[in-house]
């Protein structure tokens, strides 16, 4: 039996049940994100998380400090990163000063 962390798409599909049916939810009690509302996910992972926001038409942003992950993210976001809606980027969000 493969366990959970070593399936990625298993995982993905986690983040992403979890994300539609409680985050989101739980925001939209708040604010409901309109069609072109920026939303950023620091410790991105596979992306998951987000897929629900950019299904409601929001434009995604990703940092995940491991780019093997990110890695990943390209084959499971590959159609969505392609039309613009979200991105992704490898990078410590502590290094501030590099480009």
């Amino acid at each position: 039996m493969q366990k959970l962390h070593s399936d990625k798409s298993r995982y993905f599909e986690i983040q992403y049940l979890n994300s539609k049916e409680s985050i989101l939810p739980f925001i939209e009690n708040y604010f409901v994100p309109k069609v072109g509302t920026r939303v950023l996910e620091i410790g991105s992972a596979e992306g998951g998380v987000l897929r629900p926001f950019v299904e409601e038409g929001s434009n995604c942003l990703g940092i995940e400090l491991n780019p093997n992950r990110v890695k990943l993210v390209i084959d499971f976001q590959k159609e969505d990163i392609g039309k613009g809606n979200i991105n992704f980027i490898a990078k410590d969000i502590y290094d501030i000063h590099e480009k």
